[in-house]
């Protein structure tokens, strides 16, 4: 119970899978060299698995990404080509590969055609806006390429809505502070020195209100008004937006706020 009562704060979404890239692409786009941050079109390559062996010694295991090689690629035409293949920019023994040694007989012009993929890939060049479930970046912008069977049928840029500072909300503390600056604390009864606890946890969508809020009682020292003040306060401020890959996220947040007379005298200080 007691780690039940410790204040959490969980961002628990499948979308950060969309995230996972085993492979440091790059695809020049419009004579810009641009930076894969979805999956590689070598993920749906049916020789992946010997591919990766005989490029074993490309990889390395950088923090960010742990990556097995870079892939560098061109659309000429409306096709999406291969034309270089380099060890990851981590990796000390910088290499490139022969591509015609890779795939004997395949290349036309020097280049591989990935004629084996159809889907879409996302680019960008920009800086994470922030971190989601601390390992996945959120973009501020994106761009698509959409391919069937090696052709470029569609590019397109994609800029998200803007969004509330997310680092207001990186780290438990600042979550807590920010919903006890939006609680009217005048409206609170039966606030004195024993502690109480309201459980808290809802979901926010794509335009940043709350929905599916949910609130418990730890114990009969909390007052209904408390309740109630909590729930108004969470819809007094616009919550981060999260994107990637054009799919809006829905967090779920769940924290333990704490109620006392001290805590009150606190946060309406700080107002």
């Amino acid at each position: 119970m007691k780690n039940f009562y410790t204040s959490t704060l969980l961002l628990i979404t499948s979308f950060c899978l969309l995230s996972t890239n085993a492979k440091c692409d790059h695809i020049w786009v419009n004579g810009i060299k641009m930076n894969v941050v979805s999956r590689s079109p070598f993920d749906k390559y049916s020789g992946i698995t010997k591919l990766s062996e005989l490029l074993k010694d490309y990889g390395t295991q950088c923090t960010e990404d742990n990556c097995q090689f870079d892939a560098e690629w061109k659309i000429i035409n409306h096709q999406l080509l291969l034309v270089q293949i380099h060890s990851c920019a981590c990796n000390e023994k910088q290499q490139t590969a022969d591509l015609a040694e890779l795939f004997k007989g395949r290349l036309k012009n020097g280049m591989l055609k990935a004629g084996w993929f159809t889907g879409k890939i996302w680019l960008t060049n920009d800086r994470p806006l922030t971190w989601f479930c601390l390992v996945c970046p959120v973009w501020v912008r994106e761009t698509c390429i959409t391919v069937a069977n090696g052709m470029v049928t569609n590019i397109e840029d994609v800029i998200y809505p803007q969004s509330p500072d997310p680092n207001k909300i990186k780290t438990i503390d600042s979550l807590t502070n920010l919903i006890y600056s939006h609680i009217h604390w005048d409206e609170l009864r039966n606030l004195n020195q024993q502690t109480g606890h309201v459980m808290l946890s809802f979901s926010s969508d794509s335009a940043g209100k709350p929905f599916n809020i949910r609130t418990f009682a730890n114990n009969a020292q909390v007052d209904s008004t408390w309740v109630i003040e909590v729930r108004k306060a969470i819809g007094r401020f616009k919550w981060p937006l999260y994107f990637l890959h054009g799919i809006a996220s829905n967090p779920y947040w769940s924290i333990d706020l704490k109620f006392n007379k001290e805590q009150g005298a606190f946060s309406k200080k700080q107002n």
